[in-house]
């Protein structure tokens, strides 16, 4: 997948637009082994546009205990992607990440706010004397 990735982002392609999208599934309704995958797709690039790159995937018994450690690795390399670009053959292409696409659960697992049904479960943040707070 990756070399399909560099032969077409080096015609005339000055800037990468990503769509990361983040949900947890069962894989066996018998098993309560769940697999939370970190998935990237292309968005302005017409050739990349139907290509799912996983980034990361997470497996075990129940969801990941922590927000923070299922993210860290992605978050690392977002951060250093967008700062510093894609370097492809002495060119620097930039990196944006333009969409955090999940389902409710897997939103409030990442925003770490109560579940969809909770009680304050609402997902608008607000400024109150410098904490960031839920309604």
């Amino acid at each position: 997948m990756l070399v399909k990735v560099k032969e077409v982002i080096k015609v005339n392609v000055d800037i990468l637009k990503l769509q990361i999208g983040i949900d947890g599934l069962p894989l066996f309704k018998s098993s309560a082994g769940e697999f939370w995958p970190i998935l990237c797709s292309i968005s302005n690039v017409e050739k990349l546009k139907s290509l799912i790159l996983p980034i990361g995937i997470f497996y075990g018994k129940k969801k990941p205990t922590s927000c923070a450690s299922f993210l860290e690795e992605f978050l690392k390399e977002a951060i250093e992607l967008t700062r510093n670009g894609l370097l492809e053959k002495g060119t620097i292409i930039k990196v944006k990440i333009e969409a955090l696409i999940c389902d409710a659960p897997a939103k409030s697992f990442i925003l770490g706010i109560k579940g969809h049904t909770g009680y304050s479960s609402c997902t608008i943040w607000h400024n109150l004397l410098g904490i960031w707070q839920t309604c």
